[in-house]
């Protein structure tokens, strides 16, 4: 072994990153509305050493989905907000932020995201019938004389 290679890195590169693992394993555990599970896995990726850059940024973005399906929203949002404060041309998490804002009852800031991801991935139908839902949302709100995005 290379004398600079520490010895957790060099097990990672042998054993296989372990952070990676818990943060795919999370991933799953959330999909399959293993929520706690998934948060706990997660949260493992995230303090590990093992992350790069980007995958912190996939971390948090399943913290932001985890927290939204237990519709605690401010909380997903601060995860959003890492999530893309570390890769801000990620569509997906542009439109999980989206989704958030929603459940907020943040139609203005909800628009704006769906608008940034549809910008990010301009081929997504998807993306663009979220913008038309979310204008429309907006709409409805102003004709029934409500504040939306406070």
């Amino acid at each position: 072994m290379h004398p600079l290679i520490p010895l957790a890195l060099a097990s990672q590169m042998v054993l296989g990153n372990p952070g990676v693992t818990a943060l795919n394993d999370g991933a799953r555990a959330i999909d399959r509305n293993d929520i706690a599970q998934g948060m706990e896995l997660t949260q493992q990726a995230l303090d590990s050493e093992f992350l790069l850059l980007y995958q912190t940024g996939k971390a948090h973005n399943n913290m932001c989905v985890a927290f939204f399906k237990l519709k605690l929203y401010e909380e997903a949002l601060k995860h959003c907000d890492t999530a893309i404060s570390i890769s801000e041309n990620n569509w997906i998490y542009f439109n999980n932020r989206a989704g958030v804002y929603l459940g907020l009852g943040r139609l203005d800031d909800a628009v704006a995201d769906y608008q940034v991801a549809v910008e990010l991935n301009p081929y997504s139908e998807r993306l663009k019938e979220n913008v038309r839902m979310a204008v429309r949302s907006l709409d409805l709100a102003r004709q029934e004389g409500k504040r939306p995005g406070t």
